[in-house]
């Protein structure tokens, strides 16, 4: 059992690691950071909950099923639960004060919640194991944290940009039809969408990692980032 937890906390702490550090010049405050993983981690019980609820109405139809399985009952509780822990963490918070900070948090976030989510499926005696394990770690794990660059990503939009009449609830909305596209891709009953889920995962490190070093190349003239 301990073999299977480290497997699925190791990709968890290699990708904080990594954007932790990325932020050079004026690092977070790490108790701050690891509030909002904490919280992310909290929040699994009540997503968990809610997603048991959405369960419920899940229609019959596969395609429909596969809809509603990736959009409403994952993406949208999910995001949405980030999205809440995100914006009362560092919305008025002082520490929010360069734009790479809210990709910090957003990831701190996103990535505790996927750390215990990660722990329920490697040891979930129908779907747990080993190879659960590695394929998450290469693929739902990552897959979480950059959810939480883009949330974070949109969420200083909206805050060091010109268009700071945008919301805040842009970065949900970017951050949720990443996530909805990403379950349902695996959900829908075709064996070609294999390769597109493959294309799908690289667009997402790609882009990622494009808007991690405009922010932090752009430090601190945060305004002219966007």
């Amino acid at each position: 059992m301990l073999k299977l937890i480290v497997l699925a906390e190791i990709p968890v702490f290699i990708f904080l690691f990594y954007i932790y550090i990325k932020d050079k010049f004026e690092r977070e405050p790490i108790c701050l950071a690891v509030t909002g993983f904490f919280w992310g981690a909290f929040m699994s019980a009540p997503i968990a909950l809610c997603e048991k609820l959405m369960e419920s109405f899940t229609p019959k139809d596969p395609y429909f099923e596969a809809f509603y399985s990736s959009f409403l009952t994952a993406a949208f509780i999910e995001e949405g639960f980030k999205f809440i822990v995100l914006y009362f963490l560092i919305k008025r918070n002082k520490e929010f004060d360069e734009a790479f900070d809210a990709v910090v948090y957003s990831v701190f976030i996103s990535l505790g919640f996927a750390g215990t989510e990660n722990i329920f499926y490697v040891l979930s005696p129908e779907l747990g194991g080993i190879e659960t394990g590695i394929l998450r770690a290469f693929f739902a794990v990552p897959a979480h944290g950059l959810f939480g660059v883009c949330m974070g990503y949109y969420f200083s939009l909206c805050k060091f940009s010109c268009f700071k009449k945008l919301s805040v609830l842009n970065s949900f909305f970017a951050s949720f039809i990443r996530h909805g596209l990403y379950d349902f891709l695996l959900f829908l009953p075709f064996k070609f969408l294999d390769f597109v889920f493959l294309v799908f995962i690289l667009y997402l490190w790609v882009w990622g990692f494009l808007k991690i070093n405009k922010l932090i190349q752009s430090y601190p003239f945060n305004k002219h980032i966007f």
